[in-house]
C-alpha cells in the first residue's frame, strides 16, 4: 500500500529519533474508492493533517514512529466525495502504541458507522474513551439556567462520568509508561473544555459579555487567564488547542477580554491576527497559533497579494517544521490562485444542472452578460441569511439586461438536502436561476472550501472576481455598478 507519509517522515527525520513500533492500521468494510481517510495529529511540536492511503479492500496502515514522540491526540476522519462525514474518531497515540481499528461503513449514517468501530492493539484502552456513551443523556436545558448555576453544573455535574471513565481506563494498563502523561493531558482537556463550554457555548448563546463572564473565571479554575493560557505544556491538550484557536473570534464577539496593554496597542494601530498572537503569547504557544492563523488565512484567500502579505509573518515562527509546512502551502496556494485570478478565462468545461428544469448547461452557456454566481447549500446557515439580500439585488437589477444573478447549490445533493433546498427556493420565492454543482466541478475549479462564496464573470466568461463581497455587504450595489460601468 502506498505510504502517503513519506514526505512528512523525511521532514521530521532530522528532528526526531526513531522509537519502537508505533502504528495505526485497520480495515474499513464497504469502503469505496472515492472516500477520503485523513489523520490529523497535533501536539506541541508537530501539526500533521494528511491523507491515508487505503487499499481496494479497505485496509490501511500508517507507520508513526518518526512522528509520535510523545503522547498525542489525533482525529481519524472519513468523508465521501461530497465531503460529508462518514466517520470521526478521537484517538490517543503514544510511542510504542499499535492501534488496530475496524469499522463497517454505513454510507450516509455516521452514527451507525461509529457503533461498529472496534479498536484493538496496544494502547487501545485510551482510544476507547469516546466509543461508548458516558451515561444517560442529561435532559435538563442547562443553557437556560442562570450563570452561577451553569458554572456549578460545569464544576460538579457535567464531568462526573468523564472522570470515572478516565480513571477506569487509566487503570486498565498500569504498565503503560505514558499513563502519568495521559492523566495530565486528560486533566487539561477537562479544564479547557469547561472553559470553552462556558464562554463559547453558554455566554455566546446568552449574550453574556466579558465584563460579566470574567467574574466567574476564577470559579472555573482560571484566576489568571492569560498567564495560564501562555503555557507550552498546555499544547499537549486537544481541549486547549481547540479553545485557543477560537480566542480571537471570542474576543471579537465581546465574550473575553484581552489584557489592557494589548488594547492600548490596538487603539494606536489596528493589529492583524498575526500581530495579536505575537502580542499575546510567547514560545511554543505563539508558534502554534501563528502557524494556525497564517495557514487559515492563506487557505481562505483567493488573492495573491494577501498570500504575499501573510507570507511575511512566517519568519516569526521558530519551529522549522511549521515554517517549512507553511512555505509549501504558500507555493500550492499561489499556483491555485494563479489559475483563477481575475482576468483569466475559464479553462475547463464546468457542468451545472438547473434545479427546476433538470437541464444541463456549462459556464460557457452563461456568456453574454455579467454573471454573479453565489454558491450556497440548504444546510448552510450563513447562506440562508444571504437569501433576502440576494433577493434585493435581483430586484434592484431586474431591468438591467447586462447582469444575471445565479445561485449554485454546492455540497447539497443528498436526497434530503435536495428536498429541503426545493422547499427553501419555493418558500423564499427565489425566482432567479437556480443551478446545482454537478460532481463539485464548480467548487473544485474555484477552490471553494467555505460557503457562501461568490464569483463574478464578465460577459465574455472572464473572471472578474473569484471571491466577491456578499450581497449583505453595504457596498455591494456600488461595487457591481462600478464593474458594469467598465468596458
Amino acid at each position: 500500500m502506498k505510504n502517503l507519509f513519506i514526505t512528512l517522515l523525511a521532514i521530521f527525520a532530522v528532528l526526531f529519533k526513531s522509537n519502537g513500533q508505533t502504528k495505526l492500521s485497520g480495515q474499513l468494510s464497504n469502503y469505496k474508492s472515492d472516500y477520503k481517510l485523513t489523520l490529523r495529529l497535533s501536539n506541541a511540536t508537530v501539526k500533521l493533517d494528511s491523507t491515508i492511503g487505503v487499499s481496494s479492500d479497505g485496509k490501511f496502515a500508517v507507520d508513526l514512529r518518526e512522528i509520535v514522540q510523545e503522547p498525542s491526540s489525533a482525529i481519524l476522519a472519513l468523508s465521501d466525495k461530497d465531503k460529508s462525514s462518514l466517520l470521526f474518531l478521537n484517538l490517543y497515540i503514544a510511542p510504542d502504541y499499535s492501534l488496530k481499528l475496524t469499522a463497517n461503513i454505513k454510507d450516509g449514517d455516521p452514527d451507525e458507522t461509529k457503533k461498529s468501530v472496534v479498536i484493538d492493539g496496544k494502547g487501545k484502552h485510551l482510544s476507547q474513551l469516546y466509543l461508548t456513551p458516558l451515561g444517560k443523556r442529561d435532559t435538563i436545558n442547562w443553557l437556560k439556567k442562570d450563570i452561577k448555576t451553569y458554572v456549578d453544573y460545569l464544576n460538579n455535574v457535567a464531568w462526573v462520568n468523564y472522570d470515572k471513565r478516565v480513571d477506569s481506563l487509566l487503570k486498565e494498563d498500569p504498565s503503560d509508561p505514558s499513563i502519568k502523561e495521559w492523566r495530565s493531558i486528560f486533566k487539561l482537556n477537562k479544564e479547557y473544555s469547561k472553559l470553552h463550554d462556558f464562554i463559547a457555548n453558554y455566554c455566546y448563546n446568552n449574550t453574556i459579555l466579558s465584563e460579566k463572564s470574567q467574574i466567574y473565571l476564577k470559579d472555573l479554575g482560571f484566576p489568571d487567564l492569560w498567564n495560564q493560557l501562555n503555557q507550552d505544556e498546555n499544547l499537549k491538550s486537544s481541549g486547549y488547542r481547540s479553545f485557543i484557536e477560537q480566542l480571537l473570534f471570542l474576543e471579537n464577539e465581546g465574550l473575553i477580554k484581552y489584557p489592557s496593554s494589548v488594547y492600548q496597542k490596538i487603539n494606536a494601530t489596528p493589529l492583524s491576527n498575526q500581530l495579536l498572537v505575537k502580542e499575546l503569547f510567547t514560545g511554543k504557544v505563539r508558534d502554534y497559533l501563528l502557524e494556525y492563523e497564517i495557514r487559515v488565512g492563506i487557505l481562505n484567500t483567493h488573492q495573491l497579494a494577501q498570500v504575499d502579505s501573510l507570507q511575511t509573518f512566517i519568519p516569526w515562527i521558530t519551529n522549522g517544521a511549521y515554517r517549512d509546512k507553511l512555505q509549501r502551502i504558500v507555493a500550492r496556494r499561489k499556483a491555485i490562485i494563479s489559475e483563477i485570478k481575475p482576468g483569466n478565462k475559464i479553462s475547463k468545461v464546468i457542468k451545472l444542472k438547473n434545479t427546476i428544469t433538470n437541464d444541463t448547461l456549462t459556464l460557457e452557456d452563461l456568456k453574454g452578460k455579467m454573471v454573479f454566481l453565489e454558491s450556497w447549500a440548504s444546510w448552510c446557515g450563513p447562506c440562508k441569511e444571504e437569501i433576502p439580500h440576494l433577493k434585493k439585488l435581483v430586484e434592484h437589477y431586474k431591468d438591467n439586461p447586462n447582469i444575471a444573478f445565479i445561485s449554485v447549490a454546492a455540497f447539497d445533493d443528498k436526497e434530503k438536502q435536495v428536498k429541503n433546498r426545493l422547499k427553501i427556493i419555493k418558500d423564499q420565492n427565489m425566482n432567479w436561476t437556480q443551478l446545482e454543482d454537478i460532481d463539485n466541478n464548480f467548487t473544485a475549479y474555484f477552490k471553494i472550501h467555505g460557503i457562501p462564496h461568490n464569483v463574478i464573470l464578465d460577459k465574455k466568461g472572464v473572471i472578474v472576481d473569484n471571491d466577491s463581497i456578499r450581497p449583505s455587504n453595504p457596498g455591494i450595489i456600488a461595487y457591481i455598478d462600478k464593474l458594469l460601468s467598465q468596458k
